[in-house]
C-alpha cells in the first residue's frame, strides 16, 4: 500500500516546515547572540612625576589566567588605547627606558564598557 499526500496536505506540510525552519533559525540566532562575549577598551595617559606626558612608552596588558599579552605604545600626547579586551584579570605594565617600570592590576568584569585607567605615573 502506498500513501500519498494530497496537494492540500503537502502544501500545509511545506508551510509548516517553512515556519518551523524560520523559528528554529531565529531561536539559534538569538541563542548565539546571548552567548557572544562583549569586549571592553582601556585608555589612559602615561606621565612622569612632574605630570609631563611620556610619548613612546610601552603599555602591556597581560591576562593573568592565560598569560596572553597585548602591547601598544603611547602617542605624542602620552595616550594609549587597548581595545577588544575580554573579561578577566590583567596586569597593566608601563615601561620606558630611563624610567622605572610600573605595573598595576586591572579587573575587567561584565557588563563590559570602555574605561579609563587615568594617569599612570612612571619615575
Amino acid at each position: 500500500m502506498m500513501c500519498r499526500l494530497s496537494p492540500k496536505s503537502h502544501r500545509s506540510w511545506t508551510v509548516a516546515s517553512w515556519i518551523f525552519s524560520v523559528a528554529l533559525l531565529l531561536m539559534l540566532a538569538t541563542d548565539s547572540a546571548h552567548t557572544q562575549i562583549a569586549t571592553a577598551s582601556l585608555n589612559g595617559t602615561v606621565t612622569d612625576p612632574s605630570g609631563a606626558v611620556i610619548p613612546g612608552a610601552t603599555v602591556s596588558l597581560k591576562n593573568v589566567a592565560t598569560n596572553v599579552e597585548r602591547t601598544t605604545s603611547t602617542n605624542s600626547a602620552g595616550n594609549y588605547v587597548l581595545v577588544n579586551i575580554n573579561p578577566g584579570r590583567y596586569t597593566l605594565t608601563v615601561h620606558k627606558d630611563g624610567f622605572s617600570t610600573v605595573s598595576q592590576p586591572v579587573v575587567c568584569k561584565p557588563p563590559l564598557q570602555s574605561w579609563e585607567a587615568s594617569s599612570i605615573g612612571v619615575r
